[in-house]
């Protein structure tokens, strides 16, 4: 018996995708010429107030596009995008496939340090951008990153007030009643998306039109959506998601979406019963933000399914959500699967809905490896592989590429999780969260989910720190919360037991026991924070002074927690308070000082003070 080959395999896989259905010769700049040929006069979104039909929008975007090409955009070109939500956003991103260019949206809130590297990479032929976001000149910003790469695109579009050397979007009377000719392919790349894991620099991921339509066909009929269903986008739609929730699935399906420009929940609870929305999807604190005021609202049209994706949730919360009315829907997914890879179905038990996070989608697969990449049996804890039709078709940097995709197809994304034999995915969390104690394997995600479930508990962090026994990351020695309302001392808890445990003990001698231990007092102005002894890390939320003496009380802003080098290195994580997101980004172990570069000293202390008392 013969052995296929990688490039045969690949193929009878491909096979599959096409027959099934999930593969078809559908792309991107198809849905909303034949959506608004079928029934031009249906409304297609209510943005604001303003409602835009079929008809209309087709021809906006009809308009934009015929302006592309004229100017001498090319298929493949890159169009830029970095607008906050508003219909320009929409309209030119669709103008984008229909020129049959490569649509790159940005989220507005990149700065030139990243957008430096993503003009850099992706070498736009196109941008827009609007012309204030606060204090901001984004056109100016977009100036001189183009003028240092020494790029000229084509055409600058500018949402707002004129300036020399941009010009607006077209508008629908623009449009000229002639066919776009362009044509590409649903294997050609739609979408270039900037996404920052735990990496510092962002990573463009190209999505072909065929992997965004596999996902339409799955999300829809995942969730039973159809002509009937109006969904609620108040995320960014510089994001997947946002673009998807606002535009691109509602033309799939010749349904409606109400748009918002920003999160407002007050707003958002009177569109959802004026418009009679019916799918929403985004992040936790979202439904979170819905079900506290539906419990002030005993009447009314509450909104049916909410599609939570792109942070954990704990299990209280879908709890919280059903005894509203609102069925949670767990899923997993990401930027280099399209969107969604696994979700719940509305009508599966609260207790898979509750603990799971989705059932794998049709054509997706995932298999769960040890540490040496070997298969482990269903329902084991491991590393996370994933492919199928909605996967990426490669990294605009080949060696990131060649990290993450193998020549059979899978792509590891970091996650560490299991999947039971009938398809269901639970998420333990990123291999660089999982903390090794001694043998022993901990989840900072489940210690985060277990403290966020407690009540008047907003959100909260728990970051390594490395023992002085092994100078490895022990179990989480901090933990910290939103809720105002605790006493400071509340907000910091050991987690690890024994010898090897750094949270923050009472300013007394002796150790206490792991299962009995004494109450902590609260923290008065004389009692310092006491962080890990081999380090100088503060609590996950506090910006370490210039010392490194990690004597500082909370406050809400960017800190430093924990080490990831040896102990007393001077390297940490740096930490973004609210709503429990960590970006993981190396800190800087230099600073300046009078122009000068110079290494921060970790043994370093300020003067003591009355009444501190400090480790031997």
């Amino acid at each position: 018996m013969t052995t296929a080959t990688p490039s045969a395999s690949t193929a009878y896989r491909h096979a599959g995708y096409r027959a099934s259905g999930l593969w078809t010769a559908t792309t991107l700049a198809d849905l909303v010429p034949r959506a608004a040929a079928r029934h031009p006069e249906r409304e297609l979104f209510c943005f604001e107030g303003r409602r835009v039909s079929y008809g209309e929008f087709e021809r906006w975007t009809r308009a934009i596009a015929q302006d592309l090409v004229r100017r001498g955009v090319a298929p493949g070109d890159r169009v830029l995008v970095q607008l906050p939500n508003r219909l320009e956003a929409l309209a030119v991103q669709v103008a984008a496939f229909r020129a049959g260019a490569v649509d790159v949206p940005v989220i507005p809130i990149y700065r030139e340090h990243e957008m430096r590297q993503i003009v850099a990479d992706c070498r736009p032929a196109v941008v827009c951008t609007v012309d204030a976001l606060g204090p901001r000149d984004p056109a100016a910003e977009l100036d001189g990153l183009l003028d240092e790469a020494g790029l000229d695109p084509v055409v600058r579009y500018l949402v707002g007030d004129g300036r020399p050397g941009w010009v607006a979007v077209p508008d629908a009377a623009t449009a000229v009643d002639e066919p776009l000719t362009v044509t590409r392919g649903p294997a050609d790349p739609a979408l270039l998306l900037y996404t920052s894991g735990t990496t510092a620099a962002p990573k463009g991921a190209l999505l072909s039109h065929r992997a965004v339509v596999a996902h339409l066909v799955n999300f829809r009929d995942a969730l039973g959506a159809g002509e009937h269903t109006v969904t609620l986008a108040a995320t960014p739609l510089s994001h997947l998601g946002g673009f998807v929730a606002a535009v691109v699935f509602p033309v799939f399906l010749g349904g409606r979406s109400v748009v918002m420009s920003g999160w407002r929940p007050d707003d958002a609870v009177e569109l959802i019963e004026a418009e009679r929305v019916t799918l929403m999807m985004g992040a936790t604190v979202f439904v979170a933000d819905l079900v506290e005021r539906y419990r002030t609202r005993p009447e009314g049209h509450r909104l049916d399914t909410y599609a939570c994706a792109g942070a954990a949730i704990a299990p209280e919360i879908v709890d919280r959500a059903s005894e509203a009315g609102v069925r949670v829907v767990r899923a997993y997914g990401m930027t280099e699967t399209a969107g969604v890879l696994a979700i719940a179905a509305a009508d599966d038990p609260l207790g898979r809905r509750r603990a799971w996070d989705g059932r794998l989608l049709r054509g997706m697969e995932m298999t769960v490896v040890d540490e040496d990449g070997a298969l482990v049996p269903p329902g084991t804890v491991g590393r996370l592989r994933v492919r199928g039709p909605q996967l990426l078709e490669c990294y605009t940097d080949p060696v990131v590429t060649a990290e993450q995709l193998d020549d059979d197809g899978w792509f590891s994304p970091g996650d560490v999780g299991r999947v039971d034999d009938e398809g269901w995915v639970q998420i333990v969390g990123r291999t660089k969260d999982i903390v090794n104690r001694g043998g022993e394997k901990f989840s900072t995600m489940d210690i985060e989910l277990a403290i966020a479930s407690a009540p008047g508990s907003g959100g909260s962090r728990s970051p390594p720190c490395p023992t002085s026994v092994s100078g490895r990351p022990s179990a989480p020695g901090w933990s910290s919360t939103t809720t105002p309302a605790r006493p400071v001392s509340a907000r910091c808890s050991t987690t690890s037991p024994g010898s090897g445990s750094h949270g923050r003990r009472p300013p007394s001698s002796g150790t206490s026991s792991p299962t009995s231990r004494s109450p902590r007092p609260a923290r008065s102005a004389s009692t310092p924070w006491r962080g890990c002894p081999t380090s100088t890390s503060g609590p996950p939320t506090a910006r370490r002074p210039r010392e490194h003496d990690g004597h500082r009380p909370v406050r809400r802003g960017h800190g430093r927690a924990g080490h990831r080098g040896r102990p007393g290195a001077g390297r940490g994580v740096r930490v973004r308070a609210g709503r429990g997101r960590c970006h993981g980004r190396r800190a800087r172990p230099h600073r300046r000082r009078g122009g000068r570069r110079r290494r921060a000293d970790p043994l370093r202390r300020r003067p003591r003070a009355p009444g501190d008392r400090r480790r031997p």
